[in-house]
């Protein structure tokens, strides 16, 4: 979104209405994605791209330009992709876990509102919307020409469904808690969300009991991707594995297992839909592959686009044939300890302080040996939060100062429950922590159930790794903080620092930057999370497929995905 356009806006009752072209929207993104984009180089440019979103009459309200339909060339191309790990549960949108099935859900479905890789928003299958001047009340336009891969159209009692689904599954302490309604939802009290309102087929509103300045980035998230009322008349197993979307694609083959160059994967294959209603995409197919095991590297030569596995050498591959993006250092590792009353180990604030102020995180990544672009993490906060400030520092005399407070004699173990790979991350944890008396103790279990069992209140720690700002950095801080949140896997509640996080974003940015300084002390001082660093995603990604198109996150905009060859590799 070009924020600095004009303001092509009217009024009609007590609400705006903001409904534009997006000319100039079309040319910048395209003029972006045509080019080689390096995310590590430019993400002070993403900051700047907050000032402008936050500054009055730059932000949600502005302007919303629908993206215009072009005439795609329809070639035979098609894709192969490589991810990390094996992890795919579910096409359903609430039951989202791993990156892989973002991933997935891009291809099928749609967001109402949706985001750039910066985190700008566009309509998607909300052609425009209109926001009453209290910030309570939201008015979407649906696209009439949007449908299912089924082929039934897109109506407002699909969106009604969808949200009423995620309000079930997320109970009443979540963004959703600010729908009207959405409480006696969640608590059974009554079957219908009254805030969600069916105008007609192709409009909706919806009521708020209280502003939330984030409400339409949160429509923007993966998890709020829209599916068809009744799930389109299949069971939910079923609809797991044979989703029904409005997506630039439609999966053509469930999940399978096939060899790559004598490895096994699994394997999902999609179709483009012609009938897409933003124009059918350039790709006939996109193939996407989930390693069982490491694969080697002469295997990932295979593919046309690959995430490095952890560990993996990215410099090593031939410059020649193979180009390397690397997104914005966006995703952090920290840990989160577990402040339940119930919970007899919850660690004293001398305990926690000790963590917090006595890790060295320079140290840390140096042993760690970690290749990737990485930035020790001080704060809590993301690095692409606008405001964050770089040179915040954590004062190491406070870990001595918490020491003395505790007995000469006093140990305390703390045990953590990682999944392998964070294996090197607890050893050189102990390593600092060692002569301050506390040790971590590993409780080490697979992957899959390590997040199956992420709320499991005996759990005394947990080491978290992920992107939770996606499409909106706030975000983050809201599902560290909120009771429900998708980060706050022990119900930490924090009221002060909650209150502060809902009054963000601020028109103001002077004002706005002494209170992000507040929650970084705060946050400091709360101690119940420890930030340890922040790593950037490399995609490596064969010359002929150009450009490769990027969400904020690391997400792959395979709608915009074009490739210079007809041929697929296949699998042996």
């Amino acid at each position: 979104m070009d924020c600095r356009g004009r303001h092509a806006s009217r009024r009609k009752g007590d609400r705006s209405s903001h409904k534009s072209v997006g000319t100039r929207v079309e040319n910048s993104l395209t003029a972006l994605l045509r080019g080689r984009i390096n995310m590590r180089r430019t993400w002070r440019y993403f900051l700047l791209a907050w000032a402008l979103l936050l500054y009055p009459g730059c932000g949600p309200d502005s302007p919303q330009p629908a993206p215009l339909v072009t005439n795609r060339i329809n070639s035979e191309a098609e894709l192969s992709v490589c991810f990390q790990n094996h992890n795919f549960n579910s096409f359903i949108p609430s039951e989202l876990h791993f990156y892989n099935e973002a991933q997935a859900l891009e291809l099928v479905f749609n967001t109402l509102v949706k985001a750039d890789h910066a985190g700008h928003l566009s309509p998607d299958l909300a052609a425009s919307w209109e926001i009453s001047n209290n910030r309570l009340e939201y008015t979407f336009h649906l696209r009439p020409e949007a449908r299912f891969s089924n082929g039934s159209p897109l109506s407002s009692k699909d969106v009604i469904f969808t949200l009423e689904q995620l309000i079930r599954r997320w109970g009443n302490e979540n963004e959703f808690s600010c729908i009207a309604g959405a409480t006696d939802f969640a608590q059974g009290k009554s079957h219908v969300v009254s805030g969600l309102e069916a105008v007609n087929n192709h409009c909706l509103r919806i009521h708020l009991v209280r502003p939330f300045n984030i409400f339409l980035h949160l429509l923007a998230s993966k998890a709020t991707s829209i599916i068809p009322v009744n799930y389109a008349g299949k069971s939910l197993d079923e609809f797991r594995r044979q989703p029904v979307g409005t997506g630039p694609f439609h999966l053509e083959k469930e999940l399978e297992k096939v060899n790559v160059k004598h490895q096994p994967f699994s394997k999902l294959s999609f179709h483009r839909r012609d009938d897409y209603f933003a124009g059918p995409p350039s790709l006939k197919r996109v193939h996407i592959f989930l390693p069982q095991d490491t694969p080697r590297a002469n295997t990932l030569y295979f593919f046309d686009v690959f995430l490095p596995p952890e560990g993996f050498a990215v410099s090593t591959f031939p410059r020649q044939s193979h180009r390397i993006i690397s997104t914005a250092p966006d995703v952090q590792v920290f840990l989160t300890l577990n402040p339940s009353p119930t919970n007899p180990d919850a660690l004293s604030r001398e305990w926690r302080h000790i963590m917090q102020f006595g890790i060295d995180r320079q140290q840390l990544i140096a042993d760690l040996g970690l290749e990737r672009s990485v930035l020790p993490a001080y704060t809590i906060m993301p690095v692409s939060l606008f405001g964050h400030n770089r040179y915040f520092r954590l004062n190491p005399e406070r870990a001595s100062r918490a020491r003395r407070q505790l007995p000469p004699t006093a140990r305390r173990v703390v045990n953590v429950t990682i999944y392998p790979r964070h294996v090197s991350l607890i050893n050189a944890l102990n390593k600092q922590m060692a002569p301050f008396g506390l040790r971590l103790e590993s409780d080490i279990i697979p992957l899959e159930p390590y997040y199956a069992g992420m709320r499991d209140p005996q759990r005394q720690a947990m080491i978290v790794r992920g992107v939770a700002d996606y499409p909106h950095a706030y975000n983050f801080l809201y599902q560290l903080y909120s009771g429900n949140g998708l980060l706050n896997y022990f119900n930490h509640a924090n009221p002060r620092i909650r209150e502060a996080i809902e009054r963000l974003p601020l028109g103001n940015i002077r004002l706005q930057a002494q209170l992000l300084e507040q929650l970084a002390d705060l946050c400091a001082e709360d101690a119940w999370y420890i930030p340890l660093y922040f790593v950037s995603d490399s995609f490596v990604l064969k010359f002929h497929v150009n450009p490769l198109g990027f969400k904020f996150g690391g997400i792959i905009d395979f709608h915009s995905i074009e490739v210079n060859h007809e041929s697929f590799h296949g699998s042996d």
